[in-house]
Parts: C-alpha cells; structure tokens; sequence
C-alpha cells in the first residue's frame, strides 16, 4: 500500500482468497481499533466488489456479546452460529440500528438458512468471514482465518503508518489553507475586502476536496434577527457566482436553527429533501438573496437532497450546502476555517472601525471647515464663498456625481428663495427664485416648509428636462454646459429652517452620501442659524448704534445756544457717522437751501486721501445754483417735491462744478489739484435744504435709510438754529427796548432807585437828613406863553431843561421834576454827598450863565426872554415813588416847602439861598445878605444872594 484509502482494496483482495480457498464465505470484513472503540467499524467486502464502510453500535445479541467477553479476556478468536430465527433476529435489531436498507436486500437475509460468523482479534485489527448457509466454518478453516489474520496485522499497520502520515500531509495541507485564509485577512485594508476573503475560504476548502457546492460567510445582526450573507456557489459545470444580501432569518426553519444555534455558539446542521428545497430557494428569493439561473435551474432539476452545515463564531457562522451529508472530517475543517475566519472578522472588523474612522474625521474635519466658514460669515453675501466650501468638502468625500451645491435662504414675504449656487466649472452666482412661478419649484418650497428637517428628492428627468432649461434660462441662471448635455439631473434638499442645503447631480446619491449630507445640513443649519442669530443681534446692536448716534447729534442740536453752533452739529454727525463705519456720511456735505431762492449754502467736509491719518478738510460757501449746470439740477430737486434724489454727474458737468466750488473754496484747489475723480451725489431733503452723501458709486439701502435718518434729525437741527436765530432777534429787540425802558426810567427816577424798583419791583421811603434842594423858575411865564405858539412854548421849555439835565448831571444833582415852568431838583440823594451844597450853588450858577446866554439869543430872535429865579435850601426830606402808572421820584418835607419860598423871595437872575445852605457854601461863593424876610408860613427867615 502507499495509501491509506488503498486499505478498501485490500479488504477485496482478501476477500477473493477465501473464495479461491474454496472456503464458504457471505463477507469478510475488518473491524477497525476495535479496542478502542465502543461500536463496531467495518471495512467489509462481498462479491459485488464495493467495499462498504459501516458503523453498527452496540445492541443485545450472541455476536455483540461475544465479541466484548473476547475483548474482555483478549481471547483472539470466537465464532458464532445462528439458526435460521436467531438469524432473522439478529438483523431485525441490526436493520433498526441502520436504517435505509432497500427491502429487497433484507428479504434475501430473512430468507436465508442462518449466519455463521468467525472471529480474528489481532493487535489492533479484527478480521471477520461469515456465511449464510447454516454451517459453522471448520476448524482448518479458522485456521486459515487466523493465518491470514496475522498477514493483515501487518498490513494495517502498514495502513496505520500511512495513514499517521497522511493524517500529517492533511494536517499540513489544511493548515496551508487556513494560512492563506489568515494571509488575506491580514493583507486586508477596506471592508470590501471581505468578499475576497470569503472567495478565499471557498478556493481553499475546494482545494481540501471538501465538495462542497456552496459556501459562505453569515454576519448575524441578533437584534433584527437578520444576517448579511456572503456566500460563493459552484455548480458541476464549474460557473461560480458571488452573492451578498441581507436576509431575515426567520422566513425558514433553516435559518431559525442557525440563529438559534448562533445565540448558544453550537453548530447546526439541516438537510433540504424534495420540494422543501424549492421552498427555501424561495423563501430566499423574497428576501432578495437570489441564485443565479445556471445554478438555481440545476438545483431544482437534479438536486434530490440538500445537505446544510453552520459552525458558529462570535459575530456570525461559516455554512457550507453539499448534496452528501458532511463528514466528520469536513465539519472539523469547517470549524477550524470559522476560527480562522472569526480571527479575519476581527480584522475586518478593525479595518472597518479604523476605516470609519477615518472617514468620520475626515467628515469631522470637512464639517468644522463647513463650520468655520458659516460662523465666520458677517454679511449674507458670504453665502456664496459656504456654498463653494460645501462643495469642495463634498468632493473630497467622495461624492463623485456632484454637479453643484446651493445654500438657499428663504423669503416668505416675496414668495421666493435667494439661492447661492456653486460648481466647479464656472456656473456660480446668486438668484433669485419666486418659487410660484415653476410648479415643480413650488412643489418644492411647500415640502421644504412642512418641517425645519424636512428632506424631499426633485427629479428632472428626460422627458422634463428641455422644459427645465428653458425655464432656468428665463428666471437668469447662467449657462450650464454639463446640464445642457444631461438627460436628467436630480436635486436633493435639507431644510435648516431658514432655508435648505441642496445639491444637483447626474446619478442618484447612495445612502451613506445622503447620510453625510444630512450631516452637512445639521453643522451648516446650526452655524447659520448661529450666524442668524448673531447677525440678528448685531443688527440689533447696530441698530442701537445708529440711535445712539443719531440721538447725540439730536442731544448735540437741542444743547445749541447760539445758531452758530449748527456748524458743530453737522461735525457731530459726521463723526458719529465715522464710527459706524458708514463712509459716505462721515463725509456728508450740509446744502442750507431757503424758499424760492436761487442759491444756497454748503458745508463740506471732504476725506484728505494725502495724508495717512484721517484728517478732513471742510468749508462753508455759498454757491448761485444757476450758474452752473448742476447747480440747476439741485434747484430743480429743491423746487421738486420729491424727497431724494441720485445725482450722476458726467465728466463735463463735474468739472464745471469743482472748478465753480474753486473759487469759492480755494482749499478745494488745492486738495484736488487737477485731478477731478467722478461722484455721485445722493441726496436726501431736510426742512431747509438737504444732506448729500457723495461716493464712487451707488450707495446701499442701509446707507440710503441713514442718510434719511441724518436728514430728519438735521431736519430737528436746523429747527433749532432758526429757533435760536429768531430767540436772538427777538433778545436783540429786547435788549433795545430795555435799554430804551432804562434809559426811560433812568430820566424817571435816579439809578439806584430804578434797580431796586426793577429788583423788587417797588421802592421804599427814605429819609435824607441833608440834602440841598433847588427850585428855578421863569418869571412872568404866563404872559410868555400867550406871546409864542405852543409849539414855540414847548419847543423853548424843552431846549432849556435839556440844558439844566446836563448841567444837573454833570454837577451830580438829581432832577426831580418840572412843574409847568419850574424845575426841581436836589443834591445828597438818593445817595449822601458830603458836598451837596456847594455842587447845587454851582450847578445854579451854571444854570444862570446858561440862561443868559439863551435869553440873549431868543432877544435876538425878537423872542421872549426867560428870566429865571433860583432858590435853594439845605435840610432833611423824604424820598419816594409813589403812583401805579405814571409813577414818579419824589421828595417831601419841609425843606422842599423852603426851597420853594427861597425862589419865591428871589429876583430874575439871582440865586436866593437860605440861612441852613449858606453855612455849607459861605467858604465858597460870595454871599450878600439879605437879612430876615418873611415867608409864607415860615415867618421871617434869613436869605442869602450869590453873587
């Protein structure tokens, strides 16, 4: 022998020995390590030249009892006879202990005389002979049976040897296997990897003649009861097929017993007879794990019987199918493959995590930089620049079908959406949709409102697809080469609330990338959200900024005290205006425009670009609006009643505008030089002219609705400096007519009776203890009068107490009053005067020079002369103002009542003094005595001429 599975031809061959022996002779078998086994396993031979290998467990009979006391005693040989009905019952308990015996051949056993058996029991080795006639073998025969006995003792160990080595060759062979299969998981580096493992373990056990027609790797999911199946079948014919799907494992028997045996970690087996194949090839087909043609038509038609055997591990099982039951060999091979593909699904497993990842952070990482860019936005343009990182980041990914990207933000006030679109091949802009003019549009804003998640799939197909570029092309996008040569285009969309997230591509997205960018969708909602928020806030935050500025140039405006102050008012502006950034009204010109007129007022302020610094250069002119061609168009605006205006001027009419502002501003020249950039004039009109923002080009809304604001608080402004310009008219006229009031009380009253009667509005009696009193005189008025006109009268009066005011005011006397043709007045009131006598006798003369020379001059104007007396007197008096309208300064008291008889006693062009006068000034002036005369109720009282 040089091979072990040559011990069936050996059995043969010593079966035909016995026949050439002549020796009488049914079968002849080997009983195999017999001592170490509690069965019987046969190697036997008959004349039908198939030697049968078979198994026969222990069961009460003579044979079986004799064979274990021959065991027992290590006798090496015993024989057996049976009659005819030991025979039969004798195999009546063998055919239950192998069932499937074909009826014919157990009638020809029953039918038999009997069964006689002869036993050889050598080392490791039985060998057997047994017919069926009835007559025991004689002794010459066991002899021969002995004999041969010993020659097979040596052939099987022979056998043994051979089959030790080839047990080793086996080894050896199947752990190469195993080793390859290791190798592949090894070698490993993505998941799909795993299906060329599973190619790997079948090419393997192929090559290990397991014969198996199909193999396969089950990963069970227990929760779901489901297991994902990557299975590699063959048929006769040699075509292979590769197979994978999920399939839930409770829709046959089968795979409820493999899950079962899956959850106690057992192995399971299961065979398929008839139409219970068909039925679970179906019960599959439902569950979409479908046999390719060749193999599931070969199946049906020749496959009687189906052989099924699962060998669990820790995530799922290794399963073969064979149309022979599996041998013991196979499953220990099969267990053994399980092991190793248990070790090749811990690696896949680990290739799968580190795969996941490192795709989860290079999704993590693509996401944060979606996340950057939309928290880094400060205004809504920006979009554009997300939309393109989206896209980028999605590229990366791997999303390889991508046509574009587009952040869309709603407008539900104008029924539209502004969608910010990006691809890489140029088609990239902002529109505008309003989604109700498209119904395929509209279809989609009302899905994308259900919900702030909500998700819907737009597909334009072939059919629609000419349709859809002539709308596109209507509404404004811009020209796309690739959908032009597109039979569809399909959108997918994720509302974040606000708006959506949504991409076009030419091929359907898988689930892992729709999965990747709902995730875009959740960082980019929230971000913009979080961008809306803030965005919200800092709107806020600039709309208090703006109040705030504004509200200190109207604090600034009400502060005003003097109309001059506008000029600060319009600084404050400017520079409130600087620190929100709003350049064109840090540099706003003030235009002061009045009612039908033709010309106004500028202020300007102008940014120096010479200089780095921000410094301004700013002046005040007034400029003829007709002189000018632009100047007729802002007459035209102020005359208009619209509220604001644009104002292009071309590069003529700017020029003849700077150079008109020239020569009213020669700074202007010098900051310009002969460089004249172009502007634009945007106006907005206050109460009395109009607030000018000039810039490059057109000015935002945001800007517009400042410089209304700047106009309407300008408007308050210049409310104010009229208010202050009309308040200092009117304190002008007040400042006259109080100067005239003064002046008028002054001539009233003396001056510090006046400040207290305005003070306190009243003025209190005093008592003076000294004060010189004067009356003048003119005698014979009466016939004076009758002589002049009255006009002449009052013309005369008036020139000569003009005259005696003067000398009474530089002399320092008070007048008091004139009555009719007197005058009165007095010295050391309403303030003490040491002197008061000697300043009263020196006005008096004063008084008489003056009448002396008037007299001589009215002589010569043929007119009446006035002749005067004048009497003084020193004494005490009171003093007051007396009277509600018409009031005047009075003095009371005796020597009023003698300053009067002093006059009264006197002669025209003297100065009559009294006794109490006379001590004050007889030091001074020459006096003549008069001595004692009487006056009126006075008695006689000593009077004084002055000489």
């Amino acid at each position: 022998m040089q091979k072990s599975k040559e011990l069936k031809e050996v059995i043969q061959l010593v079966f035909e020995q016995f026949v050439q022996l002549n020796i009488n002779i049914g079968h002849t078998g080997f009983i195999i390590d017999y001592k170490a086994r509690d069965d019987m396993h046969i190697w036997l031979a008959d004349r039908e030249y198939v030697p049968s290998e078979i198994t026969i467990p222990y069961f009460d009979c003579p044979h079986w009892n004799s064979f274990n006391l021959a065991k027992k005693k290590k006798l090496n040989f015993f024989a057996n006879h049976h009659s005819f009905e030991e025979k039969n019952i004798f195999y009546k308990k063998l055919f239950k202990k192998i069932p499937g015996i074909p009826e014919k051949v157990q009638e020809f056993y029953f039918n038999c005389p009997g069964l006689d058996i002869s036993t050889v029991l050598l080392d490791n080795v039985g060998l057997y002979i047994e017919n069926f006639s009835g007559v025991p073998y004689t002794n010459e025969e066991n002899a021969i049976l002995m004999r041969l006995g010993k020659v097979f003792q040596q052939t099987y160990t022979r056998f043994l040897d051979l089959q030790k080595a080839e047990a080793q060759a086996r080894e050896a062979q199947i752990e190469a296997s195993l080793e390859r299969v290791r190798s592949k998981a090894i070698a490993m580096q993505r998941s799909e990897d795993l299906a060329a493992a599973v190619t790997v373990v079948f090419e393997e056990m192929d090559k290990l003649k397991l014969e198996t027609s199909r193999c396969g790797i089950g990963i069970i999911e227990k929760e779901r009861r489901t297991v994902d199946v990557w299975a590699i079948v063959k048929t006769k014919e040699g075509y292979i097929a590769k197979l994978n799907a999920e399939v839930l494992m409770d829709v046959h028997p089968l795979l409820q017993g493999a899950y079962n045996a899956w959850v106690k970690q057992e192995d399971f087996s299961y065979m398929l007879e008839g139409k219970k194949i068909t039925e679970y090839y179906k019960a599959l087909e439902k569950e979409k794990f479908i046999l390719p043609d060749p193999i599931k038509s070969g199946q049906e038609k020749e496959i009687k019987m189906q052989y099924y055997f699962v060998t669990t591990f820790q995530a799922g099982g290794l399963f073969a199918f064979n149309d022979m039951e599996f041998s013991e060999e196979a499953k220990s091979v099969l267990k053994r493959f399980a092991d190793v593909f248990n070790f090749t699904y811990m690696r896949f497993l680990d290739l799968q995590k580190a795969e996941a990842q490192a795709k989860e952070a290079r999704i993590e990482a693509s996401l944060e930089r979606v996340r950057t860019q939309a928290m880094g936005m400060r205004k809504s343009e920006e979009l554009s620049v997300v939309s393109e990182v989206i896209f980028n980041e999605l590229k990366t990914l791997g999303f390889r079908n991508l046509r574009n990207t587009e952040v869309i933000i709603n407008n539900d006030e104008k029924e539209s959406v502004l969608s910010y679109y990006y691809s890489d091949y140029g088609v990239t802009g902002k529109i505008e949709v309003f989604y109700r003019e498209h119904p395929t549009v509209k279809a989609w804003a009302e899905e994308m409102k259900k919900a702030e998640d909500a998700f819907t799939v737009v597909e334009i197909t072939e059919r629609e697809i000419d349709e859809w570029r002539k709308y596109r092309k209507k509404i404004g996008y811009l020209p796309d080469v690739k959908l032009n040569k597109a039979k569809e285009v399909i959108y997918y969309s994720y509302s974040t609330g606000l708006g959506a997230l949504s991409v076009s591509v030419f091929k359907k997205l898988s689930d892992v990338e729709l999965k990747i960018l709902e995730r875009f969708r959740n960082v980019f909602g929230l971000a913009y959200r979080r961008y809306s928020d803030v965005a919200l806030a800092e709107a806020q935050a600039h709309k208090a900024q703006i109040e705030a500025a504004l509200e200190r140039v109207r604090a600034r405006a009400l502060a005003m005290q003097e109309p001059e102050e506008l000029f600060e008012v319009a600084k404050v502006l400017r520079y409130e205006m600087g620190l929100l950034n709003v350049d064109e009204l840090e540099t706003a010109s003030i235009f002061i425009y009045r009612e039908n007129s033709d010309k106004m007022e500028c202020w300007y302020s102008l940014r120096d670009t010479r200089v780095d610094e921000k410094k301004f250069i700013s002046d005040n002119i007034t400029i003829q609006l007709k002189q000018s061609e632009t100047g007729r168009k802002l007459l035209k605006f102020f005359e208009s009643g619209e509220t604001r205006i644009k104002l292009f001027m071309s590069k003529e009419e700017r020029k003849e505008w700077i150079e008109y502002c020239f020569s009213l501003s020669p700074q202007l020249k010098e900051f310009y030089a002969e460089n004249i950039p172009e502007r634009i004039y945007h106006m907005h009109k206050f109460s009395d002219g109009a607030v000018a923002a000039i810039s490059e080009g057109d000015i935002s809304e945001e800007s517009w609705e400042l410089l209304k604001r700047a106009a309407s608080v300008f408007t308050l402004a210049y409310s104010r400096y009229k208010d202050l310009m009309q308040a200092r008219t009117d304190l002008q006229l007040l400042k006259e007519e109080k100067k005239r009031s003064d002046s008028l009380l002054l001539n009233i009253l003396p001056e510090e009776i006046a400040a207290e009667l305005k003070e306190f509005g009243k003025s209190y009696a005093r008592k003076h203890d000294e004060v010189t009193v004067m009356f003048a005189d003119i005698r014979g008025f009466s016939k004076i009068a009758e002589m002049l006109t009255p006009s002449e009268l009052v013309t005369q009066l008036d020139e000569c107490f003009r005259a005696f005011d003067y000398i009474v005011e530089k002399h320092g006397l008070e007048k008091i009053k004139t009555i009719g043709d007197a005058y009165v007045c007095a010295c050391g009131l309403p303030k003490p005067v040491d002197d008061h006598a000697v300043k009263a006798v020196r006005a008096a003369l004063d008084m008489m020079e003056f009448i002396k020379g008037f007299s001589m001059t009215k002589k010569i104007q043929d007119l009446p002369e006035f002749e005067f007396r004048i009497g003084i007197h020193t004494g005490p008096v009171i003093t007051g103002v007396v009277g509600l309208k018409k009031f005047t300064y009075d003095i009371w008291g005796d020597a009023v009542n003698m300053a009067a008889r002093m006059e009264q006693h006197g002669e025209s062009g003297k100065i009559n003094i009294s006794e109490s006068t006379y001590r004050f000034v007889k030091d001074k002036f020459k006096c003549i005595p008069r001595g004692a005369i009487e006056a009126k109720n006075k008695g006689m009282v000593e009077m004084y001429f002055v000489q």
